[in-house]
């Protein structure tokens, strides 16, 4: 499984980002303090203010994305910066006045017809906005004729632990979860040889489940950690048909657990600050790897 080939983009968690200039943002701080609001963006000027710490900062060039970032590069990309914002017309393309443009200004292939071929009743063009923006800079967002509700989107820390990511996680959790089962369920038909490994309360579901006849094997109510103590008391080949190089390497499960339980429980915050996002990576490309692997 790789998740980064999967549509989990930035769009699904950003909020609409209020924006200010430098004449208006001081008269507004005590209104966006009230909101709980800790960064101003001052686009046109690439600054923002920290509401808390009371100064502006320069926007990084790197902050701005395309809303069909994927998640995981949002991610990595708030282990550097405070916030990134979402520009709407990157990689959009919008309505221009034909007229207002020259042959000249663009390469002939970046045009979708020649303006000389577009009608008079027809005088207007779609022309991506990176097309605009790199060969009229300083004309690009005055050329556009239709905006956007609104330009840019916002994407702080508090972002992450919204619903969409959780959901992209919870895939890659229930994949390896799913996987690790079926080759324990393989290996030990039969339940009661792998009891011993696991805890009172799996054994008891197990149990339930027999009185009822439903023939559950009882790696279906097994969690992580309980896998990890079965795949390690295996001899090496079963470790290793399961994705691991050693014994040892089967300890990743312990940390790959306790982000999935984040995930899993919604009153839990999977990120409190820039340093967690790294346990969340590892765990992520920690489980492609075993699901990779496994034989």
């Amino acid at each position: 499984m790789d998740i980064e080939s999967q549509l989990h983009i930035a769009s699904e968690i950003e909020s609409e980002a209020d924006t200010e200039n430098l004449d208006s943002y001081e008269d507004r701080i005590h209104h966006y303090k009230n909101l709980d609001y800790t960064y101003i963006p001052i686009t046109g000027e690439e600054l923002y203010y920290d509401v808390e710490e009371g100064w502006t900062k320069n926007i990084n060039p790197d902050q701005y994305i395309r809303e069909d970032t994927h998640l995981i590069d949002v991610l990595k990309k708030l282990q550097d910066f405070p916030f990134v914002l979402v520009d709407h017309r990157k990689g959009g393309s919008y309505a221009v006045h034909a007229n207002d443009l020259m042959e000249a200004d663009f390469p002939e292939d970046e045009l979708p017809i020649p303006l000389s071929e577009i009608s008079d009743g027809s005088d207007r063009v779609l022309i991506p906005y990176d097309v605009l923006e790199e060969h009229l800079p300083d004309r690009a967002d005055d050329l556009i004729i239709i905006e956007l509700s609104y330009r840019y989107g916002i994407i702080t820390i508090a972002d992450i632990n919204r619903r969409p990511v959780r959901d992209m996680l919870y895939k890659v959790f229930s994949e390896l979860s799913s996987q690790l089962s079926n080759k324990i369920e393989n290996k030990y038909p039969d339940s009661e040889s792998i009891l011993r490994h696991l805890r009172p309360a799996t054994v008891g579901y197990w149990w339930k489940d027999q009185e009822r006849n439903l023939g559950i094997h009882v790696a279906e109510h097994m969690n992580l950690l309980e896998m990890m103590q079965v795949i390690q008391s295996s001899n090496d080949d079963f470790v290793k048909s399961c994705g691991f190089n050693s014994k040892n390497d089967v300890n990743s499960l312990q940390s790959i657990n306790d982000i999935r339980n984040k995930v899993m429980h919604g009153n839990r915050s999977l990120i409190y600050d820039r340093r967690d996002i790294q346990d969340v990576l590892d765990s992520v490309y920690d489980a492609q790897g075993v699901i990779t692997n496994i034989d």
